[in-house]
């Protein structure tokens, strides 16, 4: 993963402060032209929006071991960021670790909790208020739903959605299945949000490594190129 290991491989070059100067907060790591012509890092407060996209990794064997074997690559687990009702945010999530249901969990929380590197892609354009209304609604519908461990099965098989003759077939974004997997999940909260066409980006196809890069599906008009986040600022 080029882009992913990049800044995972710059970050851990560039030591952050020490536990005993700042607290867990939540930041970006942005690789930046000074006026000197050379590239710096730092990190930003990260600002969460709804509809961003989250990715997680913890370089478990057996999931190398099987996205390798369908043909993809980590991330392992992909969530959507939404915002709640009372002005928080969370997560939407298919499986949160790997567990069997789908559920809504506090965002900072999870991001701060979490013992893998994550990566964020954010949204460029705020989406309307009606719209956040919306998949907050729809997020917190899915709450207690079983994740697709059937359907996760299937994938190794040829009887899934992912061949570029059955994805022509039979791709869709479902915004109301009875189970999900992660990646699908997210992209329905994505088509609820109006970031995504159900057809052009079809949720039952996709895996997280498809939506981290713009090489498979271009998602570039709706959201930035992935970044790293860390609980504490670089130096």
């Amino acid at each position: 993963m080029r882009g992913v290991l990049l800044n995972a491989v710059v970050f851990s070059l560039c030591s952050p402060i020490s536990l005993a100067q700042a607290a867990k907060g939540s930041y970006l790591v942005e690789h930046v032209k000074a006026v000197n012509g050379k590239y710096v890092t730092r990190t930003v407060t990260y600002e969460p929006r709804a509809g961003d996209l989250l990715f997680f990794d913890e370089y478990k064997p057996h999931w190398n071991f099987l996205y390798k074997l369908v043909g993809s690559d980590g991330p392992h687990h992909s969530a959507l960021i939404y915002r709640k009702s009372n002005g928080e945010f969370g997560t939407a999530e298919a499986g949160p670790n790997d567990t069997l249901h789908c559920r809504v969990l506090d965002l900072l929380p999870r991001l701060q909790g979490f013992d893998g590197t994550l990566h964020i892609r954010r949204v460029k354009t705020p989406i309307s208020k009606e719209r956040e209304e919306a998949l907050a609604t729809w997020a917190e519908a899915q709450a207690g739903k079983r994740y697709a461990l059937g359907r996760l099965a299937l994938q190794l098989t040829p009887i899934r959605c992912r061949g570029p003759v059955r994805r022509d077939i039979f791709g869709q974004t479902y915004t109301d299945r009875n189970s999900y997997m992660c990646a699908e999940l997210a992209m329905a909260g994505g088509t609820i949000a109006g970031l995504f066409d159900p057809i052009k980006t079809p949720g039952n196809a996709i895996y997280p490594r498809d939506i981290v890069y713009n090489d498979k599906y271009d998602l570039s008009v709706t959201h930035h190129e992935v970044q790293l986040w860390t609980a504490y600022p670089l130096r």
